[in-house]
């Protein structure tokens, strides 16, 4: 068997959508929204490839914190049924996170489903290890106009992703904050706002579903702290 991690070009948007279409059937996978995606400089997908056929992808982005440091989010990791089990997730995760360093990421990060153990052992050959707690991941894709109140130490993160474009809410998370990305989303047209909140964090968790947010399934972060 042979296996090749290779960095994806705009050429080959067909066999990411491909992938997407196979591993995700009920996820969005418009061949010319990829490629778009993939052209983004600060964004960099791999795809693996086992006898010449595509087997797999992994997609990285940087974003900047909200005290300016980049960071690699290995967001989206998938692979065709019939080739798991083979060490191909691990090697695609390793090549997302050392390119996120070659572009100048100070670390890297992956948000894992709990229960996915696939993904948990991928990244934990990879290097990573879990950060502390538990959480829930709340995302709307409703409607909104700016509400008044206190947004003050929210951060709103826009990003592109292989699935969505949208904003993330991190720093602060209060009901206004939340209302505001969801006026932000509103006013550019994106898919989704979300917030990635810890379920020790009731206060939070209540202002998410006050400012209509779903919670859509429980995750943990997965860190990488350097080459």
């Amino acid at each position: 068997m042979r296996v090749e991690i290779q960095r994806a070009s705009v050429e080959q948007a067909a066999e990411i959508a491909a992938i997407k279409r196979e591993v995700w059937p009920d996820e969005w996978a418009d061949a010319a929204y990829l490629a778009a995606v993939v052209a983004e400089p600060d964004h960099v997908t791999h795809i693996g490839w086992v006898d010449g056929l595509a087997a797999g992808l992994v997609s990285g982005f940087v974003t900047l914190d909200e005290n300016g440091v980049r960071r690699w989010e290995v967001d989206l990791l998938g692979v065709l049924p019939a080739y798991r089990g083979r060490g191909l997730a691990i090697r695609l995760v390793a090549a997302s996170t050392a390119s996120g360093y070659e572009i100048g990421a100070a670390m890297a990060r992956g948000l894992v489903a709990v229960g996915n153990t696939g993904s948990e052992k991928a990244f934990a050959r990879a290097g990573y290890g879990i950060a502390a707690g538990t959480c829930g991941l709340y995302v709307s894709d409703g409607a909104a106009e700016m509400q008044s109140g206190d947004a003050a130490g929210a951060y709103l993160l826009p990003v592109t992703t292989l699935n969505y474009r949208g904003i993330w809410v991190e720093g602060r998370i209060t009901e206004a904050g939340l209302w505001q990305a969801r006026a932000v989303r509103t006013r550019y047209g994106w898919q989704i706002a979300g917030a990635v909140i810890p379920l020790a964090d009731t206060v939070a968790a209540g202002a998410a579903q006050a400012a209509g947010y779903a919670l859509v399934g429980q995750y943990r972060w997965w860190t990488h702290n350097g080459r």
